[in-house]
């Protein structure tokens, strides 16, 4: 008899601290790196008299994994932890689902790190481990090692994270090694990397960026914002938009914002998102 099990964000976890969403990120996570094979829909899922939007996660039974513990075992495991977290976003269903998917990959994060970051690549760091992310700290001599080299940080990752700091790429020894870096860093996300950039690290990804960073993205930032100290024309306007932003996501179905649907009450999962700004460039 076939049966699934299927794990939606758009539902809210039945604590009161609201965090359905990482608690359920974090089970997915657990099963991945026990080599259960986790789907993530591409489309919408019918089962039974309920749907379940595009971006819903699933696993179906039977299933064998490399350490050899019984399917059962497994999800019995996952009843219990979803019971112990108050989660609401898992739904079992005897019914074999057939919809378009694509088979999950564990992520592995290389996360920079050095006197550039700050705090903020440490609290990511923490945060990432929390949500039962495999992520480690890199640094400029780190992303030196070329992309070909199967023990280099880059080969060993699928997602590279710049965050918030200042001008990171000034940490290398030399302009020759920064451009060595960057072009490293280019490969890996031409070859199927992800890049994910927090403030400063998403400013040094643009096009439109007048520093020699990245450019990879066709967009630019607005850097007169940065150049007059009066606060009618934008300098200091920016500094004082610190607090949570609700963003409306237009194109739920772009591969950035997959998941997060159309008309969903949670203000985790869309159409509005909460972001909490601490005071960046526009970007554009």
């Amino acid at each position: 008899m076939p049966v699934s099990y299927l794990i939606s964000l758009d539902e809210r976890s039945s604590d009161r601290t609201g965090g359905g969403d990482q608690a359920a990120i974090r089970l997915i996570n657990r099963l991945l790196a026990e080599g259960v094979p986790v789907q993530w829909a591409q489309e919408e899922i019918l089962a039974g008299e309920r749907s379940y939007p595009a971006g819903t996660f699933f696993l179906s039974l039977p299933f064998k994994i490399e350490s050899k513990i019984p399917c059962d075992v497994i999800v019995l495991w996952l009843e219990q932890q979803a019971r112990r977290e108050g989660l609401l976003c898992i739904q079992k269903t005897a019914e074999q689902l057939s919809t378009r998917s694509i088979a999950l990959v564990p992520p592995r994060i290389a996360l920079f790190y050095d006197h550039t970051t700050y705090d903020n690549a440490l609290m990511h760091f923490l945060a990432f481990r929390g949500m039962g992310f495999e992520a480690a700290l890199v640094n400029a001599e780190d992303l030196l090692q070329d992309d070909d080299d199967p023990d280099s940080i880059l080969a060993r990752s699928n997602v590279f994270v710049m965050p918030g700091g200042s001008m990171h790429f000034s940490s290398f020894a030399s302009e020759e090694e920064a451009l060595q870096g960057l072009e490293n860093i280019r490969r890996f996300i031409y070859k199927g990397g992800g890049y994910i950039g927090v403030c400063a690290g998403a400013t040094e990804a643009l096009m439109g960026n007048p520093h020699p960073d990245l450019n990879i993205v066709d967009a630019s930032y607005r850097a007169d914002w940065f150049e007059s100290r009066d606060a009618i024309a934008g300098d200091w306007e920016w500094r004082s938009l610190i607090g949570p932003l609700y963003l409306e996501i237009v194109n739920p179905s772009h591969p950035i914002m997959f998941g997060y649907s159309q008309g969903s009450p949670s203000l985790s999962s869309g159409p509005l998102v909460r972001m909490d700004y601490f005071g960046g460039p526009s970007i554009f």
